[in-house]
């Protein structure tokens, strides 16, 4: 960019503040205006519509979360929990010499002994 673009432009922009400038009111009338402007007083009336629009709000609110709460259902007699339910696909985990790996080591035993005595594998209780 030239000088002489650069002069354009700020002429330009200083031409814009003037404009603007021109239609903002005096800074003291603001100041003014701003100091006469009182507080609007809480009326013993707006008071009350105040607590009564918390009221209902929280009676709202109250009445929301109850109507959208759900028993808890009963499991009937016959029908049984999820903690007791078994996959139909559990034998798949069943692995050949899980007997070998259930039984506890010892110098005492051997893969013989198991052949002939085998000794069925343990089940853990899920309750």
């Amino acid at each position: 960019m030239n000088h002489e673009k650069d002069r354009e432009l700020a002429a330009a922009f200083s031409a814009l503040r003037r404009e603007e400038q021109e239609q903002l009111p005096p800074f003291a009338d603001v100041v003014r205006r701003g100091r006469a402007r009182t507080l609007r007083r809480v009326t013993p009336r707006r008071l009350r519509l105040v607590w009564a629009a918390a009221a209902m709000i929280a009676i709202a609110g109250l009445a929301l979360w109850l109507g959208l709460r759900r028993p808890v259902p009963q499991t009937p007699a016959g029908i049984p929990s999820l903690a007791e339910w078994r996959s139909p696909t559990d034998f798949l985990l069943e692995t050949s010499g899980q007997e070998i790996l259930a039984a506890p080591a010892g110098w005492s035993r051997s893969v013989l002994d198991l052949e002939t005595h085998p000794q069925p594998p343990e089940r853990r209780d899920p309750s």
